[in-house]
């Protein structure tokens, strides 16, 4: 069933999709990190969808902390998003496991009754530091779960195309091959003013970014996007 998969953490590394360059506001990349991890919390894998605010429950979390690494305050690669309620309550502490650096399905099992065992101590650790298993959210994923599969086994064209609304991407995509670093920012970063084809310098790991929506546009957020290049991986970010 492919909602079997959706709340389980990701085994594999998290390879970067993307990394722009020239932001000084680490805010400023709250675009980009949406469409780098699938439009959900790193930590809780809770999804934009499933939220009556969508991304307005969800904002930026620096894996090393400016308190104590002031100098990646805005390097990207130090960035992961997060809903507003993981990120109040990991705060500043920092991770045993990197999200990004090893793959947090080594060290957490999500069971059907909405906790997450950790499976090792590194794991444990974690569970006790971002509180994953916080009543409130324990008894979301177990009644989110229960709602998947009802909806699974219903067979009509209702229950169907319900259950892609809850598996699909958000319709407020990102679009961003129209986003550019401010000019000035990346003058003062040393960095090029444009390339030759006049379009701003943006870094960017993947040939295509984001897609607006449309026919185009990524239809369901479990193994595969849909792209006019063909079927993109996201088995990182979702399972």
């Amino acid at each position: 069933m492919t909602h079997e998969r959706v709340l389980e953490y990701p085994t594999d590394r998290h390879e970067r999709l993307h990394g722009p360059l020239g932001y000084a506001d680490y805010k400023s990349f709250k675009p980009w990190l949406r469409d780098e991890f699938r439009f959900r919390c790193v930590y809780c894998l809770w999804r934009e969808v499933w939220c009556a605010d969508g991304d307005g429950s969800f904002g930026i979390d620096h894996v090393r902390s400016r308190a104590s690494h002031p100098e990646q305050g805005s390097d990207y690669d130090n960035l992961v998003y997060a809903c507003g309620r993981c990120n109040s309550i990991k705060q500043d502490i920092p991770l045993p496991v990197d999200p990004c650096e090893e793959g947090w399905g080594k060290h957490l099992q999500t069971i059907p009754d909405g906790t997450v065992r950790g499976i090792t101590a590194l794991g444990r650790k974690t569970i006790e530091i971002c509180r994953l298993n916080r009543p409130a959210l324990v008894q979301a994923r177990r009644r989110m779960r229960q709602l998947l599969q009802e909806l699974d086994a219903g067979g009509t064209a209702e229950s169907k195309s319900l259950l892609r609304e809850y598996l699909s991407f958000p319709t407020n995509l990102p679009v961003l091959s129209q986003l550019h670093p401010p000019l000035e920012m990346r003058v003062q970063k040393g960095l090029p003013r444009a390339t030759t084809n006049g379009e701003s310098a943006v870094s960017c790991r993947r040939p295509t970014d984001h897609h607006p929506p449309g026919k185009n546009a990524p239809q369901l957020c479990l193994g595969f996007m849909i792209c006019p290049l063909g079927p993109v991986s996201t088995a990182q970010a979702f399972p």
